[in-house]
């Protein structure tokens, strides 16, 4: 992928009972953002935490709304145990 793609593209990385798996969307595509949104919110609804940087090289840091311009989120689940 060369410099200018990714630079519009931005990743979220979602842990769940599958394992792991990836949601990409184009940051000027208003619909892959609406649906990047809308995944964001359904997992913060079931309990997901969130994390997300800037540029995806960047130290990530928690957050509670989406923000279409992050090249990369990513979701952990809750964890529960004794």
């Amino acid at each position: 992928m060369d410099k200018a793609t990714k630079l519009h593209t931005g990743v979220m990385n979602i842990m769940d009972e599958t394992g792991h798996r990836q949601l990409n969307w184009n940051m000027s595509d208003a619909k892959e953002i609406a649906a990047a949104r809308k995944t964001f919110d359904r997992l913060i609804l079931r309990g997901h935490t969130a994390f997300g940087a800037r540029h995806s090289t960047d130290l990530k840091r928690a957050i509670t709304t989406f923000d279409p311009t992050m090249e990369e989120v990513v979701m952990v689940p809750r964890i529960v145990g004794g």
